[in-house]
């Protein structure tokens, strides 16, 4: 299985870099993050080409990605604390997104089970549209923990891979 991993986009991904992907044959893409810049908009753009890819695609978001500008101005003057105040249309923002993204997977607090010949891989997605702190972009401290303890029994194929910490350290063999 060979699988391609792409971060911080920023607005930099059009119907060239799809085409150019597309031709590299990996069997899977993993998106990593900062489709966006400060534009959400934008990003919804750079999403709809992802959307066109024939390679199936993976797209953990990040801190650029549905954010407003009054986030990314927290984020900028480390003032975290704002944040959760902050996310007036978040979830307007992220539901544009995942319909932008087409059938490619939106994934955070995830766990995503890939076959190969040789056996599987359990890939983890951590936070989704994390700003760089506990309280991330999108939810409180208190919420991201408890989200996180909400999904550690995701089972990925039996009961020795249960949490994603177990299954980085036992699935992935």
């Amino acid at each position: 299985m060979r699988i391609g991993v792409i971060g911080d986009v920023h607005l930099e991904l059009d119907a060239v870099d799809v085409a150019q992907l597309d031709a590299l044959g990996y069997d899977r893409l993993f998106f990593v993050g900062d489709l966006a810049t400060y534009s959400h908009k934008a990003g919804l753009e750079v999403a709809r080409h992802i959307a066109r890819l024939e390679t199936p695609a993976l797209v953990i978001p990040g801190n650029h990605d549905a954010a407003n500008v009054f986030q990314m101005a927290a984020e900028v003057l480390e003032a975290d604390r704002l944040l959760p105040l902050l996310n007036v249309g978040q979830r307007a923002r992220v539901s544009e997104l995942a319909q932008a993204l087409g059938r490619a997977i939106v994934a955070g607090y995830s766990v995503h089970r890939l076959d190969a010949a040789w056996g599987s891989v359990a890939v983890i997605a951590g936070r989704p549209h994390s700003a760089g702190s506990a309280s991330g972009a999108t939810t409180s401290g208190a919420a991201t923990s408890a989200r996180a303890r909400a999904t550690s029994a995701i089972p990925i194929s039996s009961a020795r891979c249960a949490t994603p910490a177990r299954a980085a350290r036992t699935c992935a063999r």
